[in-house]
């Protein structure tokens, strides 16, 4: 990782983050977004779908000062600041690449009006009424069918046509949500977990603190029935299964790097 980055956050790493704590007013994730080292952003939909889950969570990253929240209108007219009343057909592209990137067929069954009102309106969109005609269409999608993931990507797309080069993306521990996003050449992934690494290197978090917020981490997976983790091994792209304590020394023992798809790998 180089220079200062922009972290674009998704709905599972914040969610995971706050709920791994020392105390109640002690979350990981007030410690991740501390790091100077990035900028942190998310799109609306992110908070929608938090408030859903927690609103203290909702809450406390919309007042939260280091977080940058964008919404659509926000985005058009950053892209009208860019490429004038081109705007319009790139973010459509843009949202396109993001719906066929999960499933093909998806832009055009969610977003065919959208399609119809662009073309028919062409150099004359007006952006109430473009704004308006793309939160029917989100609607239609509903959140349980991507659609922040579908956000997501789109988000980081508009950051990269906006001039934003170190982007990285802070999203799920599931491999095959984040697959999507790590196959994007200018994009590096950071999971869930591996924001334990972040700690250690940015931070310089002790192991004793990083053991309490592990411990946290821990109790919360048992929730799912997880107490393992997969890894790359050393010597080849194969995966093993490691017990989360076995990862947490092997990371503060220096065993441990981080790939760019956000997972760790053996050294």
């Amino acid at each position: 990782m180089g220079d200062r980055g922009c972290a674009l956050l998704d709905t599972d790493f914040i969610s995971k983050l706050y709920d791994t704590k020392i105390n109640e007013s002690d979350m990981l994730i007030k410690r991740i977004v501390s790091i100077e080292k990035f900028h942190f952003v998310c799109h609306y939909q992110t908070v929608v779908e938090l408030k859903s889950y927690n609103v203290s969570v909702s809450d406390w990253v919309e007042n939260n000062e280091k977080i940058t929240v964008y919404t659509d209108r926000a985005f058009l007219r950053l892209l009208f600041d860019y490429f004038g009343s081109a705007a319009y057909g790139l973010y459509l592209n843009m949202l396109k690449i993001s719906c066929d990137t999960f499933s093909y067929g998806y832009f055009e069954k969610y977003y065919a009006s959208l399609i119809y009102y662009h073309k028919s309106t062409w150099l004359d969109c007006n952006m109430n009424d473009f704004i308006k005609q793309l939160e029917k269409c989100d609607e239609g999608v509903g959140k349980d069918n991507n659609l922040g993931e579908i956000k997501l990507y789109t988000t980081a797309q508009l950051l990269e046509a906006t001039g934003i080069e170190n982007l990285y993306i802070f999203c799920s521990d599931d491999r095959k949500a984040r697959s999507v996003l790590v196959n994007q050449e200018n994009i590096d992934c950071v999971s869930a977990i591996a924001s334990f690494y972040l700690a250690k290197k940015y931070l310089s978090m002790d192991k004793d603190t990083a053991r309490l917020f592990f411990d946290s981490w821990m109790e919360l997976h048992k929730n799912y029935n997880q107490a393992y983790f997969r890894v790359y091994r050393a010597d080849d792209f194969q995966m093993e299964r490691v017990l989360g304590q076995d990862l947490f020394d092997m990371l503060y023992e220096d065993n441990l790097y981080l790939q760019k798809d956000g997972l760790f790998k053996m050294k």
